[in-house]
This record gives C-alpha cells, structure tokens and sequence, in this order.
C-alpha cells in the first residue's frame, strides 16, 4: 500500500480528530496486533469524556438515560457477521402484501446507543461478499434497505489487515475504498515502549525491544500461528510478572505468544540482564557500580537492560543515585532513560538531579 501515508498507533488519536470534526469516514490498514480497534476505543472514550458526555460500548449494558448526552461505541468484526446482522430478520406484512426487514439490533441506535458515537467495522476487507455489500450500502448510503438509516451524529471507521498480511483480505471496490481516508498503521517501538510503561511494566521488556526493534513485529511465514506483535507482547509482560521463579516453564509460556525464537532470545537477554551489577551496588555507590564497557559485544543490551531496571527501581528516595549512575553512560542511553522516566514516573521529572540534567543537556528534546 504504498500510495497511502503510513502513521504510528499514538497518530490515529490526532487523526480520528480531524475526522469526528469535518465528519469523514477512515480506513486503518495495518498488520494483526498491532492495537487498531483498541486505540480507537480509548479515542471514542477520551472524546467522551473531553464533551462531558457518557460513553457506552455495546454490550456493556448500560441503560441510557439521556441520549443526547452519551456517545457511543460498536465494534463489528465483520469476518465473523451475518448478512442478516445488518439486514435485519425478514418480516410478512399480510395487508399490503409484501416483505419487509425488522431493524437490526446491532447497528447504532439513538436510544440505546446515544445520539452521536462511532461503528467501527473491523476487518472489513474479511467480510464475506453478502455481508461486503450490506455494509457497503450502510457506508456509501448510511441506510441499509428500507427498514435502518444511521443516526446523523454516528460516524464509520474501518479497520482490517493488509492483503499482504492476510491472504483473505479482499480487495474493496474502488466505490466503496473511495468513501474513507486511508492510512497504513505501523508498528512503532516508541510508542509500544511509552505503552508498556503506562501499563506498569517494570522496563524488562522495552529494553529488550529496543534492543531488537524488529521483533515488536515478525512474521516469517503465514502458517506461524505464534509470532511478535505488539498484542502478543503485552501477554509476555504479563508472563514476565507472574512466572518469576521457573524460568523454562516461563519460557514456554513466552513461546505460546510469539514462538519459540523470540522466547529464547528473550529469555537469553534476561539471564544476561541478572548477572549485572545490582540495584543495592548502583544506591551504595553509583559512581563506581559496575557498567558495562563501551565498545563491548554485550554493552548495547547491557546498557538496555539496566535502563529498564533502573526506571523499574527508582523512586523519590533514589533519584539522585540513579542520576548519578545513568550519567555516566553515553548521551544516547541517557536520553533513553530520561524518556522512560517521563513515560513511566513523570512525577520525578521534577527533581532537582533531573532537572540539572536536562539543563546540561538541553541540545536534546524531553
């Protein structure tokens, strides 16, 4: 897809924006896992909440009291939706004679669903043909047959993975492509980083990302059914967090997500991380606690590992050690570490060590 720009996952938000404002319809196409439905139910809730309204997702069954005040949000993973999810069940009408369609009850509704929201029609390009063409009237003519027209305040976005990605990924009708602005979402280590700090990572894994950026997605071939991605990952952090003590066990686990390579050298880049110097020696004496040489075979994955452990150990009360320890690695880890930090404890961004750093180093951007 080379003739649509490309953007990372922390873009969609700016993006969805501009769309509810001018009310235009957007394609997302990117590879599986990479978070396209779920950045854009935390938009469809940040929205929410910045107008003061109430946001509801379909099937949380929240019963809504003022319509005008609630947006809403529904998810269809179209691959898996019937042609008549969206037509409606058929209905005889005796007294004139002809068939008509009750009204869908997934589609969006102003009295269940709030007066203004988003349909997320996810994996579009899935869809069986019948149910393709149903959704094609919703999105070209905002009504389906005669029986559903879509609310005046509900906007479509569309998501789905590349045909490069997706053997049955359809290509959609030049019509129906023409009704979106599309963008190809890529997988981006600094966002992914700034999201696993956010989700109370402890730094173990964005060290290891960084340090191989090419496995935050990796596909060798379409009949793996266990590979990187960023979804994938996020259930490592969890198996990082609650298998501390049987490391082959953990690794198995690991495997389950993203295969067995990536498993194994995740668990090779953690062995190595253990046998550094300790949290204890960096507090005791930070200007004489081991680091790694510069120049080493090992010291660019040494100097990640111990950016994660120091950003996962420091509080208020080691602050000053810490600064004192990471000042002495290069500029470029420094760096990495002070954005960790802002990502993962910004409440310690106003230190006073902190702050004589950024001053000594303001020909960077923090």
């Amino acid at each position: 897809m080379a003739n649509i720009p490309s953007i990372t996952p922390s873009q969609i938000a700016p993006a969805l924006d501009y769309y509810m404002a001018n009310f235009r319809n957007a394609y997302f196409h990117g590879a599986p896992g990479i978070g396209k439905s779920m950045i854009t139910a935390q938009w469809c809730k940040d929205h929410a909440k910045a107008h003061g309204w109430t946001f509801v997702q379909a099937g949380d069954g929240v019963t809504i009291d003022d319509p005008d005040m609630t947006f809403g949000f529904i998810d269809l993973r179209l691959s898996t939706v019937d042609p008549l999810d969206f037509k409606g069940s058929p209905m005889l009408n005796k007294e004139e004679g002809f068939t008509e369609y009750l009204k869908s009850a997934i589609l969006p509704d102003e009295k269940r669903h709030g007066k203004q929201g988003v349909l997320f029609l996810d994996e579009l390009a899935d869809a069986a043909g019948m149910t393709l063409s149903a959704a094609s009237q919703l999105i070209l003519d905002r009504r389906v047959g005669t029986s559903y027209v879509l609310p005046d305040g509900w906007l479509i976005i569309a998501a789905g993975n590349r045909r490069e990605d997706n053997a049955s990924a359809k290509r959609l009708p030049s019509q129906l492509a023409n009704r979106f602005g599309h963008f190809n979402v890529d997988a981006d280590v600094p966002d992914f980083t700034k999201y696993l700090a956010s989700q109370g990572s402890d730094g173990r894994l964005a060290a290891f990302i960084r340090l191989r950026p090419e496995l935050i997605h990796f596909r060798e071939n379409k009949d793996q059914v266990a590979y990187p991605t960023p979804r994938a990952w996020v259930a490592v952090d969890e198996v990082l967090k609650n298998i501390t003590d049987d490391k082959g066990f953990r690794e198995t686990m690991i495997a389950s997500f993203v295969g067995s390579g990536p498993a194994s050298e995740l668990e090779g880049f953690l062995a190595m991380a253990s046998q550094l110097t300790s949290w204890n020696a960096i507090v005791s004496d930070p200007l004489t606690a081991n680091l790694p040489e510069p120049g080493s075979s090992q010291s660019v994955a040494a100097m990640f590992a111990l950016i994660g452990m120091v950003c996962n150990r420091v509080d208020n009360a080691t602050i000053d050690q810490a600064m004192a320890y990471v000042g002495r690695m290069p500029q470029d880890f420094q760096v990495c570490f002070m954005l960790d930090l802002q990502n993962s404890k910004p409440d310690l961004m106003d230190n006073l060590s902190v702050s004589q750093w950024r001053s000594a180093n303001n020909n960077v951007a923090i």
